[in-house]
């Protein structure tokens, strides 16, 4: 079955819904996106590019999306950078969706689309138009549980709700046919403006490491810091308010011949695909412990992988000596490192853009909707 035309309806956060309002209550809820974390949801980042392969005219999106994240200027202070850049869509009103229904080939729905997101899913299973789910939480829960697969879905249910899923935080071992993954986290290389800098630091990292995260992500970062002394290390407070500016982080990136990515609340950080991004930068990660689509990470192919290990409902780093010393190896040889950051490089801009994790859910949408 080939997807000419969807319908799209996003997370709440990023769902314009003043487009249901009088003007002045607008104007007014506007006034919520000028702070600098507000009106973001990096969810957007998988299936972004839709329009780009479909078109405007046959992409539509009930509410259509908040108005910044079609710039593609970044603030200074934007969390997400890829989330800029989003092509023109069609905004659909709530009133107009039946309309749309009768014009589409599919449904994607955020499960955290609310409200909308259930009225749209009703509406289409009457029309018997395929729905698909779209995940993007982290899912600690399921990490463990004997009854996972049992729970993947959390309220919805196959068949009654939806024929086709898509999970960012999808556990190993849980993947078939119809529930599929979606990591890593992809990137759009425009938002991007990294500089061919000098290397000036072993290994650069910069992110919260003590509340919210999976414990590898301290125990590394303690691990690096003590190893080696061109490691340029910066902590973020609780609340997120030191921060590094966007310019520095991405100047900071570019100088660093390694950069770690650790797991945060899952494995999967936008930092991963970030890396890739960045002039001869080697990406530092955990082994992954979720379903991810290619191209993969391998350790001494494209990637510096740390081994890890499942205990007390969290993963912890594993054989912190032997990471130790295969860096110490990489740092020896730099044309080794170089070689790692041109193959995940390649591997990023061949499968890891918000265009390519758009073209692979249409597809994976008509393979399984054939």
């Amino acid at each position: 079955m080939a997807i000419k035309t969807i319908l799209i309806v996003p997370a709440a956060g990023i769902r314009n819904d003043a487009l249901e309002r009088p003007i002045i209550s607008r104007l007014t809820a506007a006034r919520r996106y000028l702070s600098p974390a507000s009106g973001y949801d990096a969810e957007i980042q998988f299936y972004g590019d839709i329009p780009a392969i479909l078109g405007a005219e046959r992409t539509f999106v009930l509410g259509g999306f908040l108005p910044h994240l079609h710039a593609a200027r970044v603030p200074a202070h934007a969390p997400y950078p890829s989330c800029h850049g989003v092509p023109p869509i069609t905004a659909v009103r709530a009133a107009a969706l039946e309309t749309v229904l009768s014009a589409v080939d599919a449904v994607l729905v955020s499960t955290r689309a609310g409200g909308a997101g259930e009225r749209a899913i009703r509406a289409a299973r009457k029309r018997d138009i395929p729905v698909v789910l779209l995940d993007f939480p982290d899912h600690w829960e399921l990490y463990g549980a004997p009854d996972a697969r049992a729970r993947l879905a959390g309220s919805f249910q196959a068949g009654r709700d939806f024929d086709l899923l898509f999970m960012k935080d999808l556990p190993r071992g849980e993947q078939t046919d119809a529930v599929l993954p979606l990591a890593p986290s992809p990137v759009r290389p425009s938002s991007y403006v990294l500089p061919t800098a000098l290397k000036s630091s072993d290994i650069f990292f910069s992110g919260r490491t003590r509340t919210e995260c999976q414990d590898d992500r301290p125990e590394v970062v303690d691990l690096i810091r003590g190893a080696f002394k061109k490691a340029r290390i910066i902590e973020h407070d609780v609340k997120r308010q030191s921060f590094t500016l966007i310019q520095d982080y991405w100047t900071y990136l570019a100088e660093a011949r390694m950069a770690l990515s650790p797991s945060g609340k899952s494995w999967d950080s936008f930092r991963h695909a970030e890396v890739g991004l960045a002039p001869l930068t080697a990406l530092i990660a955990p082994k992954p412990y979720i379903e991810t689509t290619g191209p993969a990470l391998e350790d001494g192919r494209n990637a510096i992988l740390y081994d890890i290990e499942f205990r007390g409902g969290r993963f912890h780093l594993k054989n912190g000596a032997e990471l130790v010393e295969k860096i110490r190896s990489y740092l020896a040889r730099p044309q080794a490192i170089e070689s790692l950051a041109r193959a995940w490089a390649r591997d990023v801009r061949a499968g890891h853009t918000i265009l390519a994790r758009s073209r692979y859910i249409l597809n994976e949408m008509e393979r399984v909707f054939a």
